[in-house]
């Protein structure tokens, strides 16, 4: 497989925004729907999905809208899943989300992002006829936890955030029918999703734009000290420059961000990027790259497809320099997803073959 094979599933999170990234160059796209009864009975507080908002579109609200979406899917033969990842809902809900599920079965959608274990086992009890995707969102961290939940209905794990390169390899290797999907651009959350903290509600601020660094708990010293910006925003100012050790190329970009200043919170992969990674991701059997934005402005996830699009059409011989050179010819963040090895290195050897 080369890093062109690799395809790009965004978010969607409104219909108007469908053709724009299709034509941006996404092979997929994930949408989150709540109908009005079901807000009318549980409110946001016991959401379909992991999107705890009404005032900025991150859902689908209505019957008619999914149908013109599906409708779309197939005519841009671009697959659509939809996401029922709450990590767990009340016993009387998993009825109504089955009867939901086969009425959205029956107008064409048949790829569903599961995150509760109990609501998979129901669906699979209940005879339901849905492709699941096991979201990053279900805390199964490893291959024996994905053995377990695993089935013939299951057609890709979707990786959680933290998920190391040596482990998705071994995952490729247990799993070699199964897609795997990883976490590409934006949303460089704090939290392991089965293990969040967070409402992404209209009235509070997120944690999940608390700062923090990737690495190693052995890494640490034996009583590190907390530093004073640990609880600093996302949106706040970078304090130091690039150090270029936790991505590919492994020497500082050239971002200078001086005390008084602070980068553009909307620039490409501020919030979270994995592009150095590519060759690495690739390399450890990863198919599928998740670009995480329903509810940012399209035109900013339109910038962060073809951008993707971009780094997937390199020579994977000078990846690492020609990305940079032509996605952050100022310098990138370092909001890095994923920490590897120099390209002269070599890769680990557990990502080989």
């Amino acid at each position: 497989m080369k890093l062109s094979d690799m395809k790009i599933v965004a978010g969607l999170g409104s219909l108007d925004a469908f053709d724009a990234y299709v034509d941006a160059g996404a092979d997929e796209l994930f949408a989150g729907f709540i109908p009005a009864e079901w807000l009318e009975r549980y409110g946001v507080a016991a959401p379909l999905n992991r999107r705890e908002v009404l005032l900025y579109p991150t859902q689908i609200a209505s019957m008619a809208d999914m149908r013109t979406l599906s409708r779309l899917s197939r005519e841009a033969n671009v697959p659509v899943s939809l996401t029922f990842n709450a990590t767990f809902y009340a016993p009387e809900q998993y009825e109504a989300i089955r009867r939901l599920i086969d009425s959205l079965l029956d107008i064409g959608f048949s790829r569903f992002i599961l995150a509760d274990p109990a609501l998979l086992l129901y669906l699979r009890r209940a005879g339901c006829r849905a492709r699941v995707h096991l979201s990053g969102e279900m805390g199964a961290f490893n291959v024996p936890a994905l053995s377990l939940l695993d089935g013939p209905d299951v057609s890709r794990f979707i990786l959680h955030r933290k998920t190391g390169l040596d482990e998705m390899a071994k995952i490729a290797r247990a799993f070699p029918e199964r897609e795997l999907e990883a976490f590409v651009l934006n949303e460089r959350c704090c939290y392991t999703g089965a293990l969040c903290n967070s409402l992404h509600a209209d009235e509070l601020p997120h944690l999940c734009r608390v700062s923090g660094e990737i690495g190693n708990v052995y890494d640490a010293p034996a009583s590190p000290a907390l530093p004073s910006d640990l609880f600093r925003s996302a949106d706040a100012p970078h304090t130091a420059p690039c150090s270029g050790t936790s991505c590919y190329a492994n020497e500082p970009c050239g971002a200078e961000f001086p005390s008084d200043a602070s980068p553009d919170p909307d620039a490409l992969g501020a919030s979270g990027c994995g592009l150095c990674a590519l060759p690495a991701l690739r390399h450890a059997g990863v198919t599928h790259l998740k670009l995480v934005g329903r509810g940012n402005r399209p035109e900013r996830m339109v910038r962060d497809i073809r951008a993707l699009k971009t780094a997937l059409s390199l020579c994977e011989s000078d990846f690492p320099a020609e990305m940079k050179r032509r996605l952050f010819p100022n310098g990138c963040a370092g909001a890095c997803y994923y920490r590897i090895e120099p390209p002269d290195a070599g890769f680990p050897a557990s990502l080989e073959g």
